[in-house]
Parts: structure tokens; sequence; C-alpha cells
């Protein structure tokens, strides 16, 4: 890929490239990067039961029209709203379920909470500037808090209604002490640096995308007393991402082992 962010330079350029392709040549790019990162983070983590597609755990606004058999007045009835229509739906970047039989072959600190990992993509430059200003704000952290609330709704289904998320075995029995959010941001991890950096550092990090946890951002009207209140920001390295961005098992179960000491125990 950054082969093809340079040919993609090259060209604009009106260079020739390194393989001798010339500037006639025509190449694709973005104006953002964001939706590339929000891909690539999704790639390496998403991770969903058999048979569960990730828009399940999409929540929908509806609008209902004063007077339908729907709205009367203030006696409004949810019993059937097939007829109201969708205005929008919001959509999490990316879901990833860690089942407890994969936790406990993990060594994760808590066995039994396993569970869903919500996490959301930033392509924000915290990681370069350590500057508060540049982290998610309170319009991303009410969506997290949705996302999460919309799982624990689905958790408590004793049945399931048409267009809900069945329970997967994966996480059957979990509760709103299984549902965890974070923040995903890409930062510069010098490699020649990095092991002078890791012998005074008091955060933890990880050779996986040098992924590393440096806080967490909740809402003051949140009481804090789940563990989706408080959403981990994590940082992974955004050239270890780029040049490697599969699906990857261990990334995921790492990730999960940075999330959870921000959590309350």
């Amino acid at each position: 890929m950054l082969a093809d962010l340079a040919r993609i330079v090259e060209y604009l350029a009106g260079h020739k490239t390194e393989d001798g392709k010339t500037a006639d040549d025509f190449y694709f790019g973005v104006n953002t990067f964001a939706p590339v990162w929000e891909a690539m983070v999704d790639r390496i983590f998403g991770k969903l039961p058999q048979g569960v597609t990730k828009d399940k755990f999409n929540p929908h606004l509806k609008f209902v029209i004063e007077g339908s058999k729907n709205g009367d007045g203030f006696n409004y009835q949810d019993e059937d709203d097939k007829d109201e229509k969708h205005r929008s739906t919001l959509r999490p970047d990316t879901i990833m379920i860690i089942g407890k039989e994969i936790a406990a072959v993990a060594s994760l600190p808590r066995n039994d909470n396993a569970g869903v990992y919500i996490l959301d993509s930033k392509y924000y430059k915290y990681g370069l500037t350590k500057n508060p200003a540049h982290l998610p704000g309170a319009e991303s952290v009410c969506k997290q808090m949705a996302y999460a609330e919309y799982v624990e709704q689905l958790m408590r289904e004793k049945e399931t209604p048409a267009g809900a998320c069945p329970e997967p075995v994966e996480w059957a029995g979990m509760t709103s002490g299984n549902i965890y959010n974070a923040f995903i941001m890409p930062y510069c991890a010098d490699a020649g640096k990095w092991d002078k950096i890791a012998a005074v550092a008091t955060l933890p990090r990880n050779d996986v995308y040098a992924m590393k946890r440096v806080g967490y951002i909740y809402g003051d009207w949140k009481s804090r007393s789940k563990p989706f209140h408080k959403i981990a920001c994590i940082l992974l390295d955004v050239k270890a991402v780029t040049e490697n961005y599969a699906h990857n098992s261990t990334a995921q179960r790492e990730l999960a082992k940075l999330i959870f000491p921000s959590l309350p125990h």
C-alpha cells in the first residue's frame, strides 16, 4: 500500500515512479485518508459470529406521524412499527466479539469479561500532538454510548424479534459488564527510539502494531458503573497498519488486553 501511495504522489507531481512508470499512467487516490483508516482497522479487528452481519448492531431512528396507527396524542404505541420509516441509521465502525473460550486461552486479565468490543476509528492527530483538543469530542462519545446501549438491549432480549441480532454462542450469557468501548487512533512509533521510551513509560504497550493505551474518555452524565461508560483511547502505528491490515486474531486479543486496565473492576 505504501508503494501505491508513492505512485499517487509521483503521478500528481508529474514524475516517473521508481518502477519506471510514467506520469501518463492514471492512479486513483482519496481526498481524505479517514475512510481508509476506518476500513483497515475494521479488516484487522472486525470479528463477528458466523451468520451475524455488522448491520445488526445499527441503532435506527424512526418518525411516528401524528394521527397514524402508532401515534395517538401522547399515547404512542411501539408494538407494531413496521409501517414507520427509518429516518437514519447509526453505524458503528467495527464490532469485535471475543468469546469466553477465546479469552481463556488468550490469558486475558478477567476471563469472565470476554465480550463485545465496539471500536470507533478516528484518524485524528492526537497521536502526533498529544493535545487533548485533538481527541474525539462529545458527539463521538454519545454515539459510542448509543451503540453500547443498543447492544445491551439486544443482550436483554429473551426472544429474537424480527430484525434483531440473534444470540450467538460466542456471547451467550454476557451482560452489560461485557460491553466495551474504544477509540482507535493513529500515531508514528519510531522503532529506533521505542526501546528507550518503553523503558521509562508507565503506560502499557504492545508489539502488535505498536499498540498502546493513552487513557480513556467519559461523559459526566454517566455513572461510569458499566465498562462501556469509559471509552479507552488506543493508538496504532500507522505504518504497521498500512503494511499489514489483514484479519489478525492475535491483534484482537492484544487489543482486548490493552482495553481492560482502563475499565472499572
